[in-house]
């Protein structure tokens, strides 16, 4: 059984309450506690109120606790972070501040966080409105920040005090802000001292000289994501080269003046680069797939998706030219065959491969995979109209690791 002893002194009035379980019962309660402070940590986490029944269960320690508050649980006051403050709280008391507690070592193991969420962490730690920064004290292991949701101007305004008070921001997303200005970046990128190693302004309107402005307080910038440009991004991409030499992931989908010069240029000014997305780009042929061949040998990841002038001169092209090509995305490439397929098949060990609404590929193209690449993690076949349930089934038998996507609503295969 469980021994509770108290002392008392003439000096002050205060009660030393002091719970220490027996040696036989260590063991369960220690599977007891494990229990009830996940359970206590998930209520929290869904926003609901911890009862005091649900906090008075035994803790596999010896506690003392200083109170003269008669009736309190001593196991309750124990799992306070300095119990020899709350001398006058009441058990709801207790109970709150305990919560307060856990949502503030969950915030502390964050890693992401998005801004729109702030004002529910006020709430949670009691805090009044408006006080971010007390918030984002407790957030200081965030790596990576999320502000697409903010749309006014009041909301960005916020932007230099994430940065001051996130020291290991490395990734800032600000993807659809419309409402995003020089203004904005001019107070957030004040120095140089911002690690920033990813930045996505995919649907906002950033402009060249923007980038030309800021770019060079992001040395240390690896990927960057500037998507959905009504323009073409050559400018920018010059500005990013000279500032950002350690660039090696470009994302460039749906950028409406995107044409085969541009990936030119892509390729003499970022002969390093391991990861492009140029998908939606409707300009984009054949040739411009040669000029990131014949520069960008490091190439591990490339997505065409949407791009319905690449054809199987392409894959030809990736196939001899990028040696470290791993996935691929051909979602929408409705020119290319079985005989461009193959030959990537046979000369790239591939782990992803996206072949969605290419309705010319056969199955006899996967029955390469198992051969030529076994290590193949990922397969969408979506209204491939030419392959088969069967193919499939076989397929997966082979390659028991990989996930295959597989879908032909108006046709059955069979």
């Amino acid at each position: 059984m469980a021994v509770v002893s108290a002392s008392s002194s003439s000096s002050q009035r205060t009660t030393v309450a002091s719970f220490q379980p027996q040696n036989e019962e260590l063991s369960s309660l220690d599977e007891q506690s494990k229990d009830d402070k996940e359970a206590r940590t998930q209520r929290v986490m869904q926003g609901s109120a911890i009862t005091v029944p649900a906090l008075q269960t035994p803790l596999p320690r010896a506690v003392k606790v200083f109170t003269d508050i008669s009736g309190i649980d001593a196991r309750i006051l124990s799992l306070l972070p300095r119990p020899e403050i709350v001398k006058f709280l009441t058990i709801s008391q207790a109970a709150h501040a305990l919560q307060k507690t856990i949502f503030q070592n969950h915030l502390q193991q964050l890693t992401r966080i998005k801004a729109c969420d702030i004002p529910h962490y006020q709430t949670a730690l009691a805090l009044r409105s408006g006080n971010w920064e007390d918030v984002l004290r407790h957030c200081r292991h965030v790596r990576h920040l999320d502000c697409e949701t903010y749309q006014k101007e009041e909301d960005l305004l916020l932007l230099p005090l994430f940065i001051r008070l996130l020291p290991y921001l490395t990734s800032i997303s600000f993807r659809n802000l419309e409402a995003l200005n020089e203004t904005h970046l001019q107070a957030a990128f004040t120095t140089p001292s911002l690690k920033l190693q990813s930045i996505d302004f995919n649907g906002t309107q950033i402009t060249d000289e923007n980038i030309k402005k800021f770019a060079s307080q992001w040395p240390s910038l690896r990927k960057i994501d500037l998507g959905n440009d009504s323009a073409d991004p050559v400018v920018k991409l010059r500005h990013l080269a000279r500032f950002c030499p350690r660039i090696r992931s470009l994302t460039l989908s749906f950028c409406n003046g995107l044409t085969d010069d541009t990936l030119e240029a892509i390729s003499q000014l970022f002969p390093e680069l391991e990861f492009l997305d140029i998908s939606g780009n409707t300009l984009v042929s054949d040739t411009g797939v040669a000029f990131i061949t014949d520069k960008c040998k490091k190439i591990i990841s490339i997505n065409l998706s949407g791009n319905f002038q690449i054809t199987d001169h392409s894959l030809h092209l990736l196939a001899e030219g990028c040696t470290f090509l791993t996935e691929i995305n051909l979602t929408g490439c409705s020119e290319i065959k079985d005989v461009g397929l193959q030959d990537l098949i046979k000369k790239r060990s591939l782990i992803s491969l996206q072949l969605k609404e290419c309705k010319r590929i056969t199955e006899e193209s996967l029955q390469l995979l198992p051969t030529y690449c076994p290590n193949l993690s990922f397969l969408n076949v979506e209204s491939c109209m030419l392959i088969t349930r069967t193919a499939i089934s076989n397929l997966k038998q082979q390659l028991p690791q990989c996930d295959i996507t597989f879908e032909t609503p108006s046709y059955t295969g069979e």
